[in-house]
């Protein structure tokens, strides 16, 4: 990839690239947005433009990019780009097992991370032109570490670059804060989505590639991470399917549901988090942590799934998210009134919250289960069928 393979953030890209162009990159920058919006993407890209050795269109501030093919630019692709460093915020769990995860809830950066980041940069130069040195989600530093980053960019070393990201800037320190040239990144615009993940994605069914596009909600990053794992793919699909079945089960299959449901979020998480050993790590020593995390997000799946039948009931399918199961979401839409969906939807939301605290995760997802059959079950007339 290289910057022009960035899906949207046209104006962040404009403002890197001049700073390029014209010399005048600062020593470091707060790029600010939404999760998964792809700040860190475009931090990666920049690091390869800074040591690219063969830069392309150096005389066009618009256009000016990386070759992509040049050593530097393919070891910093790889992770093995000594002057370029990149931390993300960690996961302990047990005796020293780890996993990095900037979704992961309670994932912190450590002050041992900011030290590495700080011994790299008052470093030499190995290889490089420029060292890039990259902080994910800069709002997850203690105290101790942002002071200690603080002196790093009171007294930047030359040819040194560092770039934070934050989607929560409240949680740093105001002084870290003050230090960094702002980026600002935003949501990119639904038909620029569809367009560029279906040129990167041209054997990918055109309804998924726009599903996804509409349920990223902009966050190209993780539409990108979706897309590119098969396996959160079929458990989007058996996530489907288990709704579309739930007005045939019996009540008493909210049960045996419950665990299939429980499974899917399992495999959610191992999806996105690429089935590495580290995921599987945290999954096997803390098992309810993870799901806890994970059913948050395949509830909100079934929530977009809910959303769109509400729509349906309403006779509205323009705004409907989940395109490539239009059809079925339609035939499902007919054995619900509008008030029982809302219920349905309402029912999903207070199980998350519920998940965000204490509740028996089996259980919170048998009554919630039980609770969309349950309306299933009262027809389009409110009537119990």
């Amino acid at each position: 990839m290289s910057l022009s393979g960035i899906l949207g953030h046209s104006q962040p890209l404009r403002v890197l690239r001049r700073a390029f162009v014209e010399g005048r990159v600062p020593t470091a920058y707060l790029f600010l947005g939404p999760p998964n919006v792809g700040k860190l993407t475009v931090a990666l890209q920049f690091a390869k433009l800074l040591n690219c050795t063969a830069p392309e269109h150096l005389d066009d501030p618009e256009l000016v990019d990386c070759c992509d093919q040049c050593p530097a630019c393919m070891r910093i692709e790889a992770g093995s780009f000594a002057d370029v460093l990149s931390v993300k915020p960690v996961v302990r769990i047990g005796r020293g097992a780890q996993t990095e995860s900037t979704e992961f809830e309670g994932a912190v950066l450590t002050t041992e991370q900011i030290g590495d980041i700080i011994s790299r940069a008052g470093g030499k130069l190995s290889r490089g032109k420029h060292k890039a040195l990259i902080v994910a989600r800069a709002e997850t530093m203690n105290p101790e570490a942002g002071n200690r980053l603080l002196k790093t960019l009171e007294e930047p070393p030359p040819n040194t670059t560092l770039v934070l990201t934050s989607s929560s800037p409240s949680g740093m320190l105001p002084t870290v804060v003050s230090r960094c040239q702002k980026v600002s990144f935003h949501p990119v615009p639904l038909g620029e989505l569809i367009s560029g993940l279906s040129t990167k994605y041209p054997h990918v069914d055109p309804g998924l590639v726009e599903t996804v596009a509409r349920l990223c909600s902009g966050r190209a990053g993780w539409a990108l991470s979706v897309l590119n794992m098969p396996d959160a793919l079929m458990a989007r699909e058996e996530l489907l399917s288990l709704l579309l079945r739930l007005p045939e089960e019996p009540l008493v299959a909210a049960m045996s549901l419950s665990e299939e449901l429980i499974r899917l979020a399992e495999r959610w998480w191992m999806a996105l988090n690429e089935n590495s050993d580290a995921a599987h790590d945290v999954l096997t020593r803390s098992s309810d942590r993870v799901r806890r995390v994970a059913l948050a997000e395949v509830l909100d799946l079934l929530g977009s799934a809910l959303r769109d039948l509400l729509l349906l009931t309403s006779g509205d399918e323009s705004l409907v998210l989940n395109r490539d199961h239009l059809h079925d979401l339609r035939d499902l839409a007919a054995t619900f009134a509008p008030k029982n969906v809302r219920r349905a939807a309402a029912a999903v939301e207070q199980v998350q919250r519920h998940l965000r605290g204490n509740a028996n995760v089996r259980l919170a997802c048998e009554l919630l289960l039980l609770q969309i059959m349950q309306t299933c079950r009262q027809g389009p007339g409110g009537m119990s069928v």
